[in-house]
C-alpha cells in the first residue's frame, strides 16, 4: 500500500478520468457515493469499478462473530464473497439503468481502508470515491470512517460524497494547509 507523505504524494488525476473505483458497504450513504461515481464515469467515459471489502478480522466482523456466539450460523468466506458479488451486480445494474457505463464488480477480503487503497493502486485508478460514512457506527466511532483513514493512505485523489448526485460538478474547491500531501 502506498502511504501519503511528502516524498510520495498522491498523483493528480488524469483528465478526463479513465478509471474510477467506488467503495461500498451497501449502506444508503454508500449508494449516494456510487451514484456520484457513476455520474462521473458517464461524464468522462471512465471505467467504473464497484468494490466491496468483506471484513477478514474479528474486529471488523464483530456482528457476525456475535451472532455466532448466540448459535446463529456463521457464513463462510465463499458465501460472503458470493453475496457481496451479487449485491454489487445489482447495484451496477441499477446504475447502468440510469445511464452509467458498465460497472465492474470487485470483492476483496481484509480491512476496508487498506484493501481499497491497494485496489485503487492495482487498477491505477484516477479517483477513489467513498461515502462520508458507512453502516458501522460503532467501528467508525472507535477508529474513524473508512474515508477518514483513506485520506492518509489513498494512492490517488479521494472524493468523499455527502449528498445526492443532483448536478455535475462545475467548480472544484481544494483547500490546502500548504503541506506536501495537501
Amino acid at each position: 500500500m502506498t502511504t501519503t507523505d511528502r516524498s510520495n504524494p498522491p498523483r493528480w488525476p488524469r483528465l478526463p478520468l479513465q478509471r474510477i473505483v467506488c467503495g461500498t458497504d451497501f449502506s444508503p450513504p454508500a449508494e449516494r457515493a456510487a451514484q456520484r461515481a457513476a455520474q462521473l464515469a458517464r461524464e468522462h467515459g471512465a471505467v467504473l469499478t464497484l468494490a466491496h471489502v468483506v471484513p477478514a478480522s474479528l474486529w471488523d466482523d464483530a456482528s457476525t462473530r456475535l451472532a455466532g456466539l448466540f448459535g446463529a450460523d456463521m457464513p463462510q468466506a465463499d458465501t460472503l464473497r458470493d453475496e457481496a458479488l451479487q449485491r454489487l451486480r445489482q447495484l451496477g445494474s441499477q446504475l447502468e439503468a440510469l445511464g452509467a457505463p458498465t460497472c465492474r464488480p470487485e470483492v476483496v477480503f481484509g480491512r476496508p481502508p487498506a484493501e481499497l487503497a491497494s485496489l485503487a493502486e492495482t487498477l491505477d485508478a484516477d479517483l477513489l470515491v467513498l461515502a462520508d460514512r458507512g453502516g458501522n457506527s460503532l467501528r467508525e466511532w472507535m477508529l474513524g470512517t473508512t474515508a477518514q483513514q483513506l485520506l492518509r493512505h489513498s494512492p490517488c485523489p479521494l472524493l468523499v460524497v455527502k449528498r445526492d448526485a443532483a448536478l455535475s460538478y462545475r467548480t472544484v474547491l481544494a483547500p490546502t494547509d500548504f503541506s506536501g500531501p495537501s
